[in-house]
């Protein structure tokens, strides 16, 4: 089992189903395809329910199918006997958790199970065996090759400056890049001038990454998708990440920012961290460009100053305690504050 994991738009499901298609001969009993609908806008489909289309798809007679609402143990045990002695290849894309996946897994070996989600899954690695394979942006390379497959080869050969701040400007998002190569399309653009379109955008980016008439073809609503099924908690974290004056921030200036204890800081930090809505590297998060922008639009203009001031307070708090060694002493504190503010 392996499971394709990371940000909403990264490729998880063209990656999996492009291998899928690549790798058929090594599965000739045929495979199984499912959206799981673990992060869309209709409700997730329950095991059961896949289940039955499964085995529907597997050749079990109808007489042999657990009766509606379907019994997922029996569903699962009649599944399982289906494929023993098979070699299927079983893609569950979009998963939401590990209970959603698991009655889905085969009981025996020869079968290959491929799982995509926007979620860590870290309980199938645990307790499953299965191999995470994290999938990350694009290096600036690798995304103008894509933008050539999209707007062609020989038009960002002819502006490879321009293709490279492109890129740059999609935060190395396939989602995204692949919006701004249709676009270039449709609009028989060159590319240095929707550049420039975009970059005047500054934080209403996400305005400009979208297909017309395609609600599916937005990278807002992909962020969106995410985004809701996050605790309320931990939205407002996320929105108050939009405020970072750098690239990235320790869990306690997170806690300074959103006026929490650090570890419940740390806390909801793992949470959008799980969904992959922030970037954790050395114990340190950080907004990739694009969720930054997404973080920026969501949030109101008292909610940020708030936090804003929140964190400068703390910075000065800081060295006025290293310094001063009067840690509870107002009137030194306030001086210290106001002199850095």
């Amino acid at each position: 089992m392996a499971v394709v994991v990371g940000a909403p738009g990264v490729g998880k499901t063209a990656l999996a189903t492009h291998w899928a298609h690549a790798r058929r001969d090594l599965f000739p009993d045929g495979q199984l395809y499912v959206d799981l609908r673990g992060h869309s806008r209709p409700p997730a489909l329950r095991p059961g329910d896949v289940l039955t289309q499964f085995l529907r798809a597997l050749g079990a007679p109808p007489h042999a199918l657990p009766a509606h609402p379907p019994g997922e143990d029996e569903a699962a045990a009649l599944y399982r006997t289906l494929l023993a002695g098979k070699r299927l290849l079983i893609v569950l894309d979009n998963a939401r958790d590990a209970e959603q996946v698991r009655p889905l897994l085969p009981g025996a070996r020869g079968c290959a199970v491929v799982v995509t989600s926007r979620s860590r899954l870290a309980r199938l690695v645990s307790s499953d065996g299965a191999r995470r394979i994290a999938l990350d942006v694009l290096d600036p390379d690798e995304g103008r090759r894509l933008l050539g497959s999209i707007a062609g080869s020989c038009n960002v050969a002819a502006e490879e400056a321009a293709a490279r701040r492109l890129v740059e400007l999609c935060g190395g998002l396939p989602l995204a890049i692949r919006i701004a190569g249709a676009n270039l399309v449709a609009r028989n653009a060159n590319i240095a001038a929707h550049c420039a379109e975009l970059a005047g955008a500054g934080d209403g980016i996400l305005d400009r990454l979208r297909i017309e008439g395609d609600r599916r073809s937005a990278v807002r609503s992909a962020f969106e998708l995410s985004y809701r099924t996050l605790p309320d908690e931990a939205r407002r974290m996320f929105r108050l990440l939009g405020q970072l004056p750098g690239p990235d921030l320790t869990v306690d200036a997170a806690a300074a920012l959103a006026g929490t204890t650090p570890a419940d800081s740390a806390a909801l930090l793992a949470r959008i961290a799980d969904a992959h809505l922030v970037r954790e590297r050395a114990g340190r998060f950080g907004l990739d460009v694009l969720l930054r922008s997404y973080a920026r639009e969501l949030i109101g203009t008292d909610e940020a100053h708030t936090a804003r001031r929140r964190l400068m307070l703390s910075r000065a708090q800081g060295p006025a305690r290293r310094d001063s060694g009067q840690a509870n002493c107002p009137g030194s504190y306030a001086s210290s504050a106001g002199s850095r503010a």
